[in-house]
């Protein structure tokens, strides 16, 4: 009997000490991750008046040796998601327009910004207040769908609040 009580103290002791400290299972808001992908710096800008569609950065890293791809954006707090891309168009003026995936080349990590490729939301349910949150996922080709809470910015806002 006291053999396996000794037994017993060690395999519990072993666990306790491969597992990761609990501070290190909080993900922060706007951050996450999942397979090779890792996103931090996430938010989401608060509405205007009677809008009822905004935009969302973020910073995705494919830790990977193989190229991933984001899919798919949504928010149940939408009507849907979409990817989109703004460029300079032939006359020089930016033109924004939807795009089927974003490609993030293994080991690199892409910013989907203002006057780049990003998320909108489109159709919310409600307007968004500076200093909220919403609950977004989403899906990529290889490391399947994240989950994440990204806050509520200024309408505008270029960076996530501090």
């Amino acid at each position: 009997m006291h053999f396996r009580q000794i037994l017993f103290g060690a395999c519990a002791l072993l666990i306790a000490a491969s597992a990761e400290p609990a501070a290190a299972l909080v993900q922060q808001l706007g951050e996450a991750s999942g397979g090779t992908v890792r996103i931090h710096s996430g938010f989401v800008r608060a509405t205007v008046g009677q809008t009822l569609d905004t935009a969302a950065y973020l910073v995705i890293t494919n830790t990977g040796l193989q190229p991933e791809r984001l899919l798919y954006v949504e928010t149940p707090l939408a009507d849907r998601g979409e990817l989109r891309q703004t460029r300079f168009n032939e006359d020089g003026a930016l033109e924004t327009r939807r795009i089927r995936s974003i490609s993030i080349p293994p080991g690199r990590t892409i910013r989907l910004e203002p006057g780049a490729d990003h998320l909108v939301f489109c159709e919310l349910a409600k307007p968004l207040s500076q200093n909220g949150r919403i609950p977004v996922t989403l899906t990529f080709a290889k490391s399947g769908r994240i989950e994440l809470s990204l806050p509520v910015a200024a309408a505008g806002a270029r960076q996530p609040p501090s």
